[in-house]
């Protein structure tokens, strides 16, 4: 008898361990199942968008079917301060040269964001950027258009002058960059918690430098440059994060020319700091070069 109890306990264990075993197996084959409809769906997608006809002069169709409701209502009111200006997103220019488009790596970062690279060559500019989606009452949309140096949504917040919301648990807290109306070659950037102004860092502008924009990201957000002339120029990137109730800079990428036979062609630095610098505190001329 004593015999037949330690099988029956034996064998329990085992079919237990099998029992947890193949729930394993069956969790993660829904898993990768889901992910690689979610991967193919997002390709799909993606391509349906760069089939069409970019040798149009306009692109406000694919605008208002692709963009998410804020960047479309961004582009739009951008378009609607300046209607002289016109540039296709898509292109990242103001005309299409015969453009071919190739899709690069697809990363789903949760149900309902994910990230697409895509290669453009249009006659002889040759770029990428990621497109970054959004699914928006059960449809992706192209929520932003990230580049090295800045994203569409930063650029067009500067234009409009409007403040920088940041993310996730950091909701609460908001930027913007104000120029002072007494002073043209003095600006603040100002971060505001629930609306208030909770501390300033006072910067110029204007000379061989212009303030870019402020992109909200994971841990923080960032703030952009570009300077220089002639073939002397790049973009300066400040990375900031939340850090014991406070901003802190932690650091800096640069991306600079090159004079080579061809022309020029662009490098990049980057740089931790060692002591982060709270935000009001930075001196950004001091980093931007």
């Amino acid at each position: 008898m004593k015999y037949r109890h330690i099988l029956i306990i034996f064998f329990t264990a085992i079919c237990s361990c099998i029992s947890k075993v193949s729930d394993s197996a069956v969790v993660d084959y829904v898993q990768q199942n889901h992910l690689a409809n979610v991967v193919d769906t997002l390709y799909d997608f993606v391509s349906k968008i760069y089939k069409h006809d970019f040798m149009k002069p306009k692109a406000e169709v694919l605008d208002s079917l692709y963009l998410s409701s804020e960047l479309y209502y961004l582009e739009k009111k951008y378009k609607e301060s300046d209607p002289d200006t016109y540039h296709n997103l898509w292109l990242c220019g103001d005309f299409a040269h015969n453009p071919s488009f190739k899709i690069g790596k697809i990363t789903h970062l949760s149900d309902t964001t994910s990230t697409v690279g895509v290669y453009i060559s249009n006659g002889d500019n040759q770029l990428g950027y990621q497109l970054h989606l959004l699914l928006e009452n059960g449809k992706w949309k192209v929520d932003d258009f990230i580049y090295d140096t800045g994203t569409t949504k930063s650029s067009l917040r500067k234009e409009l002058g409007l403040e920088t919301p940041l993310r996730g648990s950091l909701s609460e807290y908001s930027l913007k960059f104000c120029e002072n109306p007494e002073n043209q070659h003095e600006a603040a950037i100002n971060l505001y918690r629930k609306k208030t102004v909770v501390s300033q860092n006072i910067v110029d502008v204007g000379g061989n430098k212009t303030f870019e924009g402020i992109a909200d990201t994971k841990e923080g957000f960032n703030i952009s440059y570009s300077w220089g002339h002639n073939k002397y120029f790049g973009n300066t990137i400040f990375l900031f994060k939340y850090l014991k109730g406070q901003f802190y800079l932690y650091k800096i990428i640069r991306y600079y020319s090159v004079e080579i036979e061809e022309g020029f062609e662009f490098k990049n630095m980057e740089k931790n700091l060692e002591t982060p610098i709270l935000f009001q505190d930075v001196d950004f001329e001091k980093y931007l070069y």
